[in-house]
C-alpha cells in the first residue's frame, strides 16, 4: 500500500510539473532597460479566446509577480543570470504550466509573448489547444503594449 501512494504521488507531482525549455533570449535583446543595472522581462499574454476562461500566474523562479487574462501584459525587473519564467495554469484547470529557462543581461530588455492557439497540447472539450512562448523584438512587443492592459504594479 505504502508503494502505491508513492506511485501516486510521484505521478500527481510530475503532471503539475512545468514543461520547461532552454532559449536563448540573447537573439532580440534590447539594450536598456527600465530597472537600472537588472533587466527587463515583459510576459505578454495574446488576446485569442482560446483558454482565456483560466488566468495564468506569472512566476520568475517560482515567484508568483502576477496574473494575466487575455489583452494584458506584465513588465518585471529579473537580476542578470539564468532564470526561469513560467506562465501558470490553476492546478482545478488540469491544463499543464509552461516555462522557459534562460540567461538574462543586466541593462537589458526581454519581450516574451505568451499565446495560445488551436493544433496540439491541452484537450478541451474535444478540441486540442497549443500554447507557448514566442520571443519577440521591440517593434512587435509595442505593437501589443499599444493596445494591452498594463497589468504591472504601480501603474
Amino acid at each position: 500500500m505504502k508503494n502505491w501512494l508513492i506511485i501516486f504521488l510521484s505521478l500527481l507531482l510530475s503532471a503539475c510539473a512545468a514543461r520547461t525549455f532552454d532559449v536563448n533570449p540573447a537573439q532580440l535583446a534590447e539594450n536598456g532597460s527600465q530597472y537600472g543595472e537588472e533587466a527587463t522581462v515583459y510576459l505578454i499574454r495574446d488576446d485569442t479566446f482560446a483558454l482565456s476562461m483560466w488566468s495564468i500566474g506569472a512566476q520568475v523562479d517560482g515567484v508568483d509577480k502576477g496574473t494575466l487574462r487575455r489583452g494584458q501584459y506584465l513588465r518585471m525587473p529579473v537580476v542578470a543570470g539564468k532564470h526561469q519564467l513560467v506562465a501558470a495554469y490553476p492546478a482545478v484547470s488540469g491544463i499543464r504550466s509552461v516555462g522557459i529557462r534562460g540567461d538574462f543581461a543586466a541593462k537589458h530588455t526581454y519581450y516574451f509573448l505568451y499565446s495560445t492557439g488551436a493544433g496540439g497540447d491541452a484537450p478541451v472539450g474535444g478540441i486540442s489547444i497549443q500554447y507557448g512562448f514566442t520571443q519577440l523584438s521591440k517593434a512587435q512587443a509595442k505593437k501589443l503594449l499599444d493596445s494591452y492592459e498594463d497589468m504591472t504594479a504601480g501603474n
